[in-house]
């Protein structure tokens, strides 16, 4: 499941809102709390 992930994220990060996603893909991965702390960022 973590390779999936992977291409899932990897695939995305080259669409336009990239970052934001990918930041919230890694985030779920990571722990769902942080998905918070991506999203603001890339927001910003």
């Amino acid at each position: 499941m973590g390779m999936r992930i992977a291409l899932v994220t990897s695939h995305i990060g080259r669409t336009s809102r990239g970052t934001v996603v990918t930041g919230l893909a890694r985030a779920l991965v990571h722990g769902g709390h942080d998905a918070v702390v991506y999203t603001r960022r890339d927001a910003t």
